[in-house]
C-alpha cells in the first residue's frame, strides 16, 4: 500500500467523476490533469541468474522492507522459448534494490526455496510470503522477509504453514492482518479466504467466508477503509473448464466486509469504449491511504485470454475422445497463440482508478510500462514500482518501472 502520501492523497480528492454506479469517467478534466502528473523512471534490470543473465522473472515475491525492495523467486523459460519446448525454471535468489541509492545489493541472498506464484505482501513488520509452487511441488509454507540494514542481510523468519497449498491466489493486509483468497487450493480453483493475524501468529489461520461465484484464479485483492470500516475488494480472475463445463473470466469485483465477514458483488469492471469486455486477470491494485480510492493496473485482455483458455477446454474433451485430428489442430492453433507479436495480446495499459464512496471509475492515462501479466509491485511514498512480469505468453521481461504521482 501507498503509506502517508500528502501529494498522492491531495490529487486524489481532487478527483472528480461525472458518473456513478460504476460508470467510466475517462475524459474528465480532472483525470486528465491527474494523469498528466504522473511521471515513470526505468530502474535497473532484475540481475541475472546464472542461467539467463538479465531475462526477467514472472510471478516473484516482492516488497519493501526497511529502505530496500526485494525480488525473490520467479520462473522464466532460460534455455529456449516455449513454443521451442522450453521448460520453466523456478528461482530461489534474492535481490535487494537499495531504493536511496538506486542500486542493486552486489550479491544475491537466497530464499528457502525455488518458488513462482505464491503471494507476497508488505506490512509494518516485513514482507509476509505465501505459498507458489514449483514443477514439482505446491507449497504452504509462509515467512517473514525483513532486511537488516547494520548486517546488510536479509532475515527469514517462519510463519504458521496455510492450511492448504495455495497459489496464484491474491492476497491483501490491513488492520494487521494478511488475507489470502481464491487461487489453487490444494490444487483445486478456490473460493477460499483465510486470514492470520500477525499479532496473534501462534493461533495460526483462520478460514472465513467463502467468496460468492466462480473461483478465481490469478485474482487482484487491495484492502482499503472507507467510512471507518474495514474493506476488501476482489476483482478479475478465471475458473478453468471444471466438469465439463466452460471455463469463467470474471469481469466484475466483490467486496469483503472485515467487521461482519460478509461478502457482496460491488460492480462491473468498466468496459472499454467500443463495448468489449475488460478484465485485469493477472495484474495488480495498491490503495492508496485515508482517501479509500484504489488504483488497478496491469493483466490481460478478456478477448485475446477467453479463446486459449477455450482451446484448453476443447483440447481435453479431444484427448479423452482420442480425437487425434483435433487434437493435433488445436495444438497448432496454441502455439500460433503464443507466436504473435507482443502489441497483439493488448495487455492491459489503462491506470484505473475506482472509488468505493460512489462507485465510479475513471481512466488516469494509457502506460506502455503496465503492459504486463504477472508483475510484481511495491509502494513507498508516491512512487510505485512495477516488477518484470510478462510482456507477452512466455516472454518475461527484466524492466523494473517507477511509477510516481507529483
Amino acid at each position: 500500500m501507498i503509506s502517508k502520501s500528502i501529494t498522492i492523497q491531495t490529487i486524489l480528492f481532487a478527483t472528480v467523476c461525472s458518473l456513478y454506479g460504476c460508470g467510466l469517467s475517462a475524459n474528465s478534466k480532472t483525470d486528465q490533469q491527474m494523469s498528466n502528473t504522473i511521471t515513470w523512471q526505468a530502474m535497473p534490470d532484475l540481475p541475472g541468474t546464472t542461467a539467463a543473465p538479465s531475462l526477467g522473472v514472472s510471478a516473484p515475491f516482492t516488497g519493501i522492507h526497511n529502505g530496500v525492495l526485494m525480488v525473490a523467486g520467479g520462473c522464466n523459460f532460460p534455455d529456449k522459448p516455449v513454443t521451442e519446448g522450453g521448460a520453466k525454471k523456478y528461482y530461489d535468489a534474492l535481490f535487494v534494490f537499495n531504493i536511496e541509492t538506486n542500486s542493486f545489493e552486489p550479491k544475491a541472498y537466497k530464499i528457502p526455496a525455488a518458488v513462482a506464484y505464491g503471494m507476497a505482501v508488505t506490512t509494518p513488520k516485513g514482507i509476509v510470503c505465501m505459498g507458489g509452487n514449483n514443477s514439482d511441488t505446491k507449497f504452504t509454507e509462509t515467512f517473514l522477509l525483513q532486511w537488516d540494514k547494520a548486517t546488510k542481510q536479509p532475515i527469514i523468519t517462519a510463519l504458521p504453514q496455510l492450511p492448504a497449498t495455495m497459489d496464484n491466489m491474491a492476497a491483501t493486509f490491513i488492520d494487521n492482518k494478511v488475507y489470502v483468497m481464491g487461487g489453487s487450493y490444494n490444487g483445486a480453483p478456490s473460493n477460499a479466504l483465510i486470514a492470520l493475524d500477525l499479532d496473534k501468529t501462534d493461533a495460526g489461520w483462520s478460514v472465513l467466508t467463502s467468496f460468492p461465484g466462480a473461483a478465481r484464479v490469478q485474482p487482484i485483492a487491495v484492502a482499503t477503509t472507507v467510512a471507518g470500516e474495514s474493506y476488501i475488494y476482489l476483482a478479475a480472475g478465471f475458473q478453468p473448464a471444471i466438469n465439463g463445463s466452460e471455463p469463467i473470466v470474471s469481469c466484475d469485483m466483490l467486496r469483503y466486509q472485515v467487521s461482519s465477514n460478509t461478502w457482496n458483488k460491488e460492480c462491473e469492471i468498466p468496459a472499454f469504449e467500443d463495448g468489449n469486455k475488460r478484465t485485469l486477470v493477472g495484474g495488480t491494485a495498491i490503495a492508496v491511504d485515508n482517501t479509500g480510492e484504489l488504483l488497478f493496473m496491469s493483466g490481460v485482455n478478456y478477448n485475446r485470454f477467453c479463446p486459449a483458455l477455450l482451446r484448453e477446454q476443447q483440447q481435453q474433451i479431444a484427448t479423452a475422445a482420442n480425437n487425434s485430428a483435433v487434437v493435433d489442430s488445436l495444438k497448432a492453433e496454441s502455439k500460433a497463440y503464443l507466436l504473435q507479436p507482443q502489441a497483439w495480446y493488448q495487455f492491459n495499459t489503462s491506470l484505473l482508478r475506482y472509488n468505493p464512496a460512489d462507485k465510479s471509475w475513471s481512466v488516469l492515462g494509457e502506460h506502455p510500462q503496465l503492459a504486463r501479466a504477472g508483475a510484481g509491485i511495491a509502494t513507498i511514498n508516491s512512487n510505485v514500482y512495477i516488477i518484470n512480469g510478462e510482456s507477452k505468453p512466455g516472454i518475461r521481461t527484466p524492466s523494473i518501472n517507477c511509477m510516481t504521482l507529483k
